[in-house]
């Protein structure tokens, strides 16, 4: 017996025959530890083509007329935003640890791409699973329902940035209004990490115009914000590796001599000029 909840079939309403040729996969951190959620955000189409049809080895994945499910761990360890329903194609012969699969999007479920959220605790690495092995796609529980297609974490605080170069030039480039509006209006002292050695920039945005959406603008598209040191960087490692943070917010009334002096404390706390990019 069901219970009241509500299942993935009650919304997605396939008929007996396409359940039987319905393939799901759950897509977690991948291998080069890419967030499924900031790879969404930044550019659909890698989660949707790319690796929702990647072939890792010589066994098929899909068949031609199969309908694949992708989704992309959400908020928890079991929860699953749904991205796109397609049904295949086309089948690239001989591709391996490469896309190996073409499809058609089905437009009758697109108004719940990015929106469906699902419950399913995904036990082992295996990211597969087959609708109707232990009637597993009449077992899919609804989590929640977005209001509107996932297009970020909303603004929680300064004191919770912690945003890769990607996400970052998602919320500037997409003007994102809750981001935008904070990163305007206030004077900071900021760090900037690069992920792949551990070095660190401490930085500073003080002024009267744009303060913060301003400085961080100039690294989302020259990669160095005129940093000596930075500037000695490739813009692809930039983008790959860079991680933004606050260490100090300030209103726009203090004066930019306590900014300048809170960035030098910085730098000498994280000894940024012996051993970072300052």
């Amino acid at each position: 017996m069901r219970n009241d909840e509500v299942y993935f079939l009650d919304l997605v309403k396939l008929d007996k025959a396409e359940i039987e040729r319905t393939k799901f996969r759950f897509h977690s951190v991948d291998a080069n530890k890419d967030v499924p959620l900031d790879v969404y955000v930044t550019n659909p189409d890698i989660i949707n083509n790319d690796w929702h049809f990647w072939k890792p080895k010589k066994d098929r994945v899909f068949y031609i007329g199969q309908i694949g499910v992708s989704f992309i761990q959400f908020t928890s360890n079991d929860t699953w935003l749904l991205t796109t329903i397609k049904t295949v194609t086309k089948e690239y012969q001989g591709a391996i640890q490469e896309t190996g699969y073409d499809g058609v999007e089905r437009e009758d479920f697109s108004h719940l791409f990015g929106r469906l959220v699902v419950r399913f605790n995904r036990k082992g690495r295996n990211m597969d699973r087959i609708a109707t092995n232990d009637d597993f796609i009449y077992n899919l529980p609804i989590a929640e329902m977005l209001s509107a297609p996932y297009s970020g974490e909303a603004f929680s605080g300064f004191e919770n940035i912690r945003l890769s170069f990607s996400m970052l030039e998602s919320i500037i480039k997409n003007n994102k209004s809750d981001w935008i509006a904070n990163f305007e209006n206030q004077k900071a002292v900021y760090l900037i990490t690069d992920t792949s050695n551990g070095k660190m920039y401490v930085g500073s945005a003080y002024g009267s115009k744009g303060m913060l959406l301003k400085r961080w603008r100039e690294y989302i598209y020259s990669g160095h914000g005129g940093n000596i040191e930075l500037k000695k960087l490739d813009f692809p490692h930039i983008k790959e590796h860079f991680q933004f943070s606050i260490l100090e917010i300030y209103n726009a009334r203090i004066d930019d001599s306590t900014i300048i002096k809170r960035e030098q404390w910085w730098m000498k706390t994280l000894c940024t000029r012996e051993f970072g990019y300052n």
